[in-house]
């Protein structure tokens, strides 16, 4: 291996332990339930606007003020709740958990702040970017003592995936409600979507997550006992 190929482990190893010292296991995407029933259905996985075919259903942001159209926006353990709040009414959603080591992809982009701040201004690569976000002070979003470990100080942190996130990745979906998951489930089975764990976590789609977060208060999700064989059977991990 020569110096760039170990430099380049090393980078990897970095953004690696700090993830497991800040104990986050996961990271979010939002989407519209549409939008994680084409995802699924056509073994996809999560595209970065570039790469969507045109009859793709809904794009999730079409300003995309951080430039960064060939990226997917992610958020760290949990979702962006802010970003939501305002797209809430233009259909149902649903939150996509997906498995941290994604982070560890060499074309992987950290931002302490919303992505679109100073378009792009702040996105950067490798262990410093990555640490910046859970910074006592960032950008005048001071960090409270009590606060989950896990999150970045400031809600709106996040961690940018060039193109894809393959469907193997993808370890759960939460939704606000029980009639969401019922109707997701009927719609799924019917079209034979197979799906990974499935959560309900209204908490997730309120603002009064960051409260808790800032608290120190673990956000409550509970797992629905109904998953598809293919989940059941690991054969996607």
């Amino acid at each position: 291996m020569g110096n760039t190929g170990i430099c380049d482990v090393y980078k990897t190893m970095e953004i690696q332990n700090m993830i497991k010292k800040r104990g986050v296991t996961r990271l979010c995407h939002m989407t519209e339930v549409d939008n994680l029933l084409s995802i699924l259905e056509n073994h996809t996985g999560i595209l970065a606007n570039d790469y969507l075919s045109e009859d793709f259903c809904h794009r999730n942001d079409m300003d995309r003020l951080d430039g960064k159209t060939d990226y997917i926006s992610t958020s760290i353990q949990y979702p962006n709740v802010w970003y939501y709040n305002y797209k809430k009414n233009l259909g149902d959603w649903c939150v996509i958990f997906i498995d941290v080591a994604i982070c560890r992809r060499e074309n992987t982009l950290f931002c302490p702040v919303n992505a679109a701040t100073g378009r792009g201004a702040y996105l950067g690569a490798g262990v410093n970017s990555l640490r910046h976000s859970f910074g006592d002070n960032v950008k005048g979003r001071l960090r409270p003592k009590n606060m989950l470990t896990c999150c970045p100080t400031d809600d709106q942190a996040e961690v940018m995936i060039f193109k894809q996130i393959p469907i193997s990745y993808i370890t759960g979906i939460a939704f606000e409600t029980m009639e969401g998951i019922d109707q997701f489930i009927d719609i799924a089975q019917e079209r034979k979507i197979e799906w990974p764990p499935l959560y309900l976590a209204p908490i997730l789609f309120s603002t009064s997550l960051s409260k808790n977060i800032r608290a120190g208060v673990m956000p409550e999700e509970v797992k629905v006992e109904e998953e598809s064989a293919l989940w059941q059977k690991d054969q996607c991990l």
